[in-house]
């Protein structure tokens, strides 16, 4: 067999095919063969490195093409050839951003360096579009910090892209793949890093899986003279709370998702019952508050 060919740092940024889909690529390339060329660029592959895997698993030959990349550079070719084609959540798109942040600095150098050698601004591919309407991503059309452009490109917002950034800096792999493979949300994975930051650990309770690294960020029940926290009382804190974290990740917080029209037609009844549920939650918080205090 040929000598195996080597990545673009571009195309690494997203996670490789694993499990059924990787086996049904497999098969598919077992019986009709590539269908679609492996893109070159510079001497490595920067497009599809799931059918060159495939390929060489299957023993069939891979044929490869330069690739032309029409004025984008290789990271915006890369986004708009991924987003257009795979359904990533929040969490997995998170993931990429994170990694792509370093990219988005580099990119901006460049542009920089381009605009004073030619005396101008900054000027950039109208060609690039985002995962979200074929439209060019925000993060390709003007300023702003890595983080933000890295964010917006991946249709996610920083804060969730900061997280992402955390789980890879301090998460052990073990952590990092489960987000990937959408069994644990990104924000899940950040907390969990944030209370058990020994790797070691973390990947023995990854391997227990989703429940366990749900249950290592539980909040824990304080015993006290008097007063016995039932499980499920705790388990619905955090029910509530995994469920605002995605909200905050599939929609950019409670007042967004409110403003989108997905949401209008039963606007008043969602008003109507967080009414309710916000006067309960406050008179509760009040008597925990009140509470805590005299255990002081």
């Amino acid at each position: 067999m040929a000598k195996e060919l080597k990545y673009h740092k571009a195309a690494d940024l997203f996670p490789l095919m694993v499990g059924d889909d990787f086996a049904a690529l497999r098969k598919s390339i077992q019986k009709k063969g590539l269908q679609k060329p492996i893109e070159m660029l510079d001497g490595k592959v920067i497009d599809g490195r799931n059918r060159y895997r495939a390929c060489r698993a299957e023993k069939k030959q891979a044929k490869t093409v330069k690739v032309n990349l029409n004025g984008l550079t290789p990271l915006e070719y890369v986004l708009v050839a991924n987003l257009e084609r795979r359904h990533l959540t929040a969490s997995e798109r998170a993931m990429v951003a994170a990694r792509s942040v370093d990219m988005f600095k580099e990119q901006a150098k460049e542009r920089q360096k381009a605009g004073q050698r030619k005396g101008g601004g900054d000027r950039r591919s109208a060609k690039a579009k985002t995962a979200s309407g074929g439209k060019k991503p925000k993060a390709i059309e003007g300023n702003g910090k890595a983080v933000t452009e890295a964010g917006e490109a991946l249709g996610v917002s920083g804060d969730t892209v900061r997280k992402a950034k955390k789980v890879q800096d301090e998460g052990a792999r073990a952590i990092q793949k489960a987000v990937e493979q959408g069994d644990v949300s990104v924000n899940l994975a950040a907390k969990f890093v944030k209370t058990c930051p020994d790797k070691t650990r973390q990947a023995e309770i990854v391997k227990k899986g989703p429940d366990a690294v749900k249950a290592a960020v539980k909040p824990k029940g304080k015993a006290s003279a008097g007063l016995s926290v039932p499980d499920w009382f705790l388990e619905s804190l955090s029910l509530v709370d995994g469920t605002l974290d995605a909200i905050r990740e599939e929609h950019g917080g409670m007042v967004a998702m409110f403003r989108s029209k997905a949401f209008k037609p039963r606007i008043k009844e969602c008003a109507a019952v967080l009414k309710a549920t916000t006067n309960e939650l406050v008179s509760a918080n009040k008597e925990a508050q009140a509470y805590a205090q005299k255990q002081k």
